[in-house]
């Protein structure tokens, strides 16, 4: 009985993770397939106690809850307004559990909050820990993917979607 939490900048982007776990699980072995209570936009209640809840990036998304887990999706484009609040307020649930995990999964998107808790884990002066994916660790990508690339969205583009670059937008 574990609960989850995942967020997203928009309803866009939480009604598509949303359908992509939806997929998942349709995709395991009937056998391995878990039993849903209730399954809707919100998220879903499985029959062994696990609880997914799905939300919009708000100041009071997660209030009152003890997480297991938190994913957050394209931190860095939660907009400037209410990031603060929304961090600010999403920390103690993730503290309420000891054995709480959280992942940021985002694309650079210049020095803003995002940035500030990725350079706080490289300077080891907050307690997470930085994981890049580059567009070469990404199969069938190669040089030409590169130039092609660069010759759809800029350089600027290149850098900050591919090459992990928080300094694009200064």
């Amino acid at each position: 009985d574990k609960d989850m939490v995942v967020i997203a900048q928009s309803e866009l982007v939480v009604d598509e993770i949303l359908k992509k776990v939806k997929e998942a699980f349709h995709s395991l072995p009937f056998f391995m397939q878990p039993g849903f209570i209730k399954f809707n936009s919100k998220g879903f209640v499985l029959d062994n106690g696990c609880r997914l809840s799905i939300g919009v990036a708000s100041e009071s998304v997660v209030q009152g809850f003890s997480l297991d887990f938190l994913f957050i999706d394209e931190f860095a484009y939660i907009p400037a307004i209410r990031v603060n609040k929304f961090w600010n307020n999403i920390y103690p649930a993730l503290v309420n559990n000891p054995h709480s995990k959280c992942i940021i999964a985002s694309t650079p998107n210049g020095r803003n909050k995002f940035w500030e808790l990725w350079y706080g884990a490289e300077m080891k002066k907050n307690k997470f820990v930085t994981s890049r994916i580059y567009w070469y660790d990404v199969p069938g990508r190669d040089e030409q993917f590169k130039q092609d690339t660069i010759a759809n969205v800029g350089l600027e583009g290149w850098e900050m979607g591919f090459e992990c670059s928080f300094d694009t937008q200064l």
